[in-house]
């Protein structure tokens, strides 16, 4: 599952988290969180977790080579450069009208999310307002080897 936290800032990847899991809304335990991670082309990364100012990407309808350079994509993929795989997944070969990026507004206070990508009606759709919790949506790759990633559904 990937979730995210939203800030007045930018958006946490797979951000900081409680003991018990929960993620952690504290703006000054996110803020701290940035120590340590390396600045790479305007985002910020370490581990598996990576921090993307707005000022990075732009939300709406877009090539899938801007989704691929924007920070967005470059945080999900955790790309130092162009985020390629899922440049590939928002080719025209399968999204004919683009990437359309949406739910990544400003908030005044951190809000944690579930980030979800979506094919729908030509495009990508890369969402970033699905509530945590019962219901909840997110991409991710499934384990090919696995006798549930093999099985005829």
């Amino acid at each position: 599952m990937t979730r995210i936290t939203k800030t007045s800032e930018g958006v946490h990847i797979n951000p900081i988290r409680n003991a018990d899991e929960s993620v952690i809304l504290d703006d000054n335990k996110l803020k701290q969180s940035l120590n340590g991670m390396e600045e790479v082309n305007g985002i910020y990364l370490l581990d598996s977790r990576a921090f993307v100012p707005y000022e990075t990407f732009k939300q709406g309808k877009q090539t899938p080579e801007d989704f691929a350079q924007g920070g967005i994509g470059r945080g999900f993929e955790h790309a130092r450069g162009k985020a390629v795989k899922l440049e590939r997944i928002a080719s025209n070969e399968f999204h004919p009208d683009g990437v359309n990026v949406v739910g990544f507004d400003k908030v005044s206070k951190p809000v944690a999310r579930v980030a979800n990508l979506n094919s729908n009606n030509g495009f990508l759709y890369v969402y970033g307002y699905y509530w945590l919790g019962d219901g909840g949506c997110a991409f991710g790759v499934p384990v090919l080897n696995s006798a549930e990633g093999t099985a005829k559904k």
